[in-house]
């Protein structure tokens, strides 16, 4: 890591000038005592934290606030300010209604990233990471996603906050007219323009632009696939881990849905969305002129979606990874084995509707997957399972997450080098909703982020599981070093749709299967193949 590094876009600085700031600005370093590194961006000097394992770097802008006339539209690029930046603090989140997947915000001044590197010389891979939370929830603080663990395994890892809701998905009549006929795709936007940043400046941090991993899960794995696909992400990562994000791969809404389409059915849409904010007129002075509370009160009961753009995306993922018109850069995907008993949790026992004997078969609603009772019956007996919810759950982890993610698999291996993962610990600690709510939540959605990013919550881990996360940390930081998981631990084959091989990650045992598609009922029942 150099410090006071010379950026010939930059006016030159004093260095006793420098020097001098360093030392008012001494408290943020936590390496005792000594000053904190100062480093050049595009846009200004930055001073970060200096910890006794890493440095920090906090709060820097990658693009400008997206406000007034910059609300709903492709991000601006940063203001560049004089002197030395403080980078001591996250940047606010996007705005949010906020629960137990993240805070509220109402703060749209929030297109922030961070940098977290070792204190190795380099050049050294970048881990860029997309926060999950379904487009509505979360950011990208260390606070949220510990960077200790994979800073030890001596990579650098960036963590970004990416416009959310509708701030971040709202497709309008209005919006396309004035975008050259697309709008909507703004968090995906975010996140390129993130990547950008990372390409121009990670050198100066100790970064190599040319060997960066994008990675997230749930919708920032949904985020990582969008970008795969995209061909406006083309050369700005050179890998991507998926993890838990290859829902909805066909089903990517059109331009003309989003528009018109109805919030009920769970996008966010234009004038549905105008109408419900109050915006009869439809026009772009009332939309833009709502404040942060009204868009989120707007937005409340309803689920943004990325739309087919024609310039952010252009096609649905499934059809952009079957012809082959998507980045070619090796993949590394998978699922969890119990995906949805966190979301049911979140979104039917927190809300009041337990899912119980009398009613299971009626949440699941057999007619609208294409099947009927007898069919769910035969595949999912129910005295298989311990509760009725366990029902529910196994059938939408198999149709949202499990068999997609399969044939996600399917379509890229044949194109690109993937690897394909199962998190199968079935007793990892329940760190996000109270423990109680369910007798047992097994391998579920978002379990395994406190393996690569340690929780601050009050759980304990066997040993067996403590291993399990050093396990993954190396694989998912090997993935980034040099496009293969494989280096410690058991051997992770390549997937292919010939061998249909999964690495099974699990406590102490953690092996090569090939049973994914028959326990999960793909081939043959939710997939032709």
């Amino acid at each position: 890591m150099k410090q006071f590094l010379r950026n010939p876009q930059l006016p030159s600085l004093n260095l006793l000038a420098v020097g001098a700031i360093a030392i008012a600005l001494g408290a943020c370093g936590g390496g005792g005592g000594e000053a904190a590194a100062i480093i050049a961006t595009d846009k200004g000097y930055v001073q970060g934290v200096n910890e006794p394992d890493m440095l920090k770097f906090l709060g820097i802008p990658y693009a400008a606030a997206p406000v007034g006339e910059l609300r709903w539209k492709a991000p601006a690029p940063a203001t560049s300010w004089s002197g030395v930046r403080d980078a001591s603090q996250y940047g606010s989140a996007c705005p949010q209604a906020g629960g137990a997947f993240g805070p509220r915000s109402e703060n749209e001044n929030c297109l922030y990233l961070n940098v977290f590197a070792p204190k190795s010389n380099g050049p050294l891979p970048v881990m860029v990471w997309v926060h999950g939370g379904a487009f509505i929830y979360g950011d990208g603080s260390g606070t949220s996603y510990n960077p200790t663990k994979l800073i030890a395994k001596n990579v650098i890892l960036v963590t970004l906050n990416y416009r959310l809701g509708a701030f971040g998905f709202l497709a309008h009549p209005a919006l396309s007219a004035e975008q050259e006929g697309g709008s909507g795709n703004y968090g995906l936007l975010d996140q390129q323009a993130a990547l950008g940043w990372v390409k121009t400046n990670i050198a100066n941090f100790g970064g190599d632009p040319a060997n960066v991993t994008l990675f997230g899960e749930s919708a920032g794995g949904y985020s990582v696939l969008a970008q795969v696909a995209s061909p406006l992400a083309s050369n700005l990562f050179q890998k991507a881990i998926v993890q838990s994000g290859a829902y909805g791969l066909a089903s990517t809404a059109s331009l003309a849905a989003a528009h018109t389409g109805s919030l009920a059915l769970g996008r966010f849409t234009g004038t549905t969305f105008g109408t419900r904010a109050g915006c009869t007129d439809q026009s772009l002075a009332c939309l833009r002129g709502l404040s942060a509370v009204q868009i989120l009160t707007a937005q409340a009961g309803g689920d943004p979606t990325p739309n087919i753009d024609n310039k952010v995306l252009t096609s649905t993922l499934a059809t952009a990874f079957a012809t082959g018109n998507f980045n070619r850069v090796p993949v590394l995907q998978g699922s969890n084995t119990d995906e949805y008993s966190l979301l049911s949790a979140a979104r039917l026992d927190a809300t009041g509707t337990l899912i119980s004997d009398a009613n299971y078969m009626a949440l699941i609603n057999p007619p609208t997957l294409g099947k009927t009772v007898d069919n769910i019956n035969t595949q999912y007996p129910r005295a298989n399972y311990l509760t009725a919810a366990e029902v529910y759950d196994a059938v939408f982890t198999d149709v949202a997450f499990a068999c997609p993610g399969r044939s996600a698999a399917q379509l890229l291996s044949a194109r690109v080098p993937t690897y394909s993962y199962e998190f199968n610990d079935r007793n990892a600690p329940m760190y996000i909703l109270p423990a109680a709510m369910r007798p047992r939540w097994g391998a579920y959605h978002a379990g395994e982020l406190q393996y690569i990013f340690p929780t601050s919550a009050n759980v304990t881990y066997t040993a067996d599981q403590e291993a399990l996360k050093t396990q993954m940390v190396n694989y998912w930081t090997q993935f980034a070093k040099n496009s293969d998981p494989n280096g410690t631990g058991p051997t992770w084959p390549l997937y292919t749709a010939a061998n249909d091989t999964y690495m099974s990650l699990n406590p102490g045992t953690s092996s090569v299967s090939t049973d994914f598609s028959a326990r999960h009922k793909c081939a043959g029942f939710w997939s032709a193949s």
